[in-house]
């Protein structure tokens, strides 16, 4: 027997309980140990409670973790993932951390039908072992309204298992995101200006920025000969060293 198979030869289990019932859980600590260790921390210390399924794509899979009472974010920290494996989405009923940028935090997902997408990319830590039809049911309401309330009442861990310490990934600070996506803002504002004919380029600053895991926003000045006072808004997923922007938004004056 190997040594993983020693040390959690008693099942750990979860318990979400929802106003519709529960969906339970049983860990796989041996296979994702980050993983599983992350949830387990968050769940223990209540993080889950009270938050909700908040997104859903039809088939595929239903998206939970976020803060409660939002729809993005993360428990203020990231972690680097296992780095394989072994089990595949290959079926309802698997249940993983969401990877952005190489990192994940509280958010997960569990899925609804077979989703090769993402093997590889989200460490399976879970499998669903009663309440997969409240899962589905989630996800219905999900597709037919975003708000619908689709709550996750309390997150009760059940077994013998202390979670090992995790490798935590600081979120990019103020001068981190500056330097990540500086570079990036002048290339769109360039683009912009160019294309709304506001002359000369003279100079782009970072007005504020924040970072919850992987998912980033910064403001920037921007200054040109015909538009001194416009800003530029971007969205990034950021990583160590690297960041891509997902959407911008650009505007001649900025809002008084």
């Amino acid at each position: 027997m190997l040594l993983a198979e020693l040390l959690f030869a008693a099942a750990v289990t979860a318990t979400l309980t929802t106003p519709d019932g529960p969906i339970e859980l049983e860990l796989l600590p041996g296979e994702a140990p980050q993983a599983t260790a992350t949830f387990v921390a968050l769940a223990r210390q209540g993080f889950y409670d009270g938050t909700r399924f908040h997104r859903a794509v039809p088939g595929h899979s239903v998206v939970a973790g976020a803060p409660k009472g939002q729809s993005a974010g993360g428990p203020g920290y990231c972690v680097r993932p296992d780095p394989e494996t072994p089990r595949r989405h290959t079926a309802a009923g698997l249940v993983a951390m969401v990877v952005t940028a190489g990192t994940f935090g509280s958010q997960f997902l569990i899925t609804l039908g077979a989703a090769a997408d993402l093997d590889g990319r989200a460490p399976v830590f879970a499998t669903v072992t009663k309440g997969q039809d409240i899962v589905q049911k989630m996800a219905d309401q999900l597709a037919a309204a975003r708000d619908a309330t689709t709550t996750i009442d309390k997150v009760e861990v059940k077994g013998e298992y202390a979670p090992p310490p995790v490798a935590r990934v600081p979120e990019p600070d103020a001068a981190a995101l500056a330097a990540l996506l500086g570079p990036k803002a002048k290339e769109l504002a360039a683009g912009a200006g160019k294309t709304l004919g506001l002359g000369r380029l003279d100079a782009v600053t970072m007005h504020s920025g924040r970072s919850r895991c992987a998912d980033a926003q910064a403001l920037f000045h921007v200054s040109f000969q015909q538009a001194p006072d416009a800003r530029l808004l971007i969205y990034a997923t950021a990583g160590e060293g690297s960041a891509e922007v997902r959407q911008f938004q650009f505007e001649k004056a900025a809002a008084p």
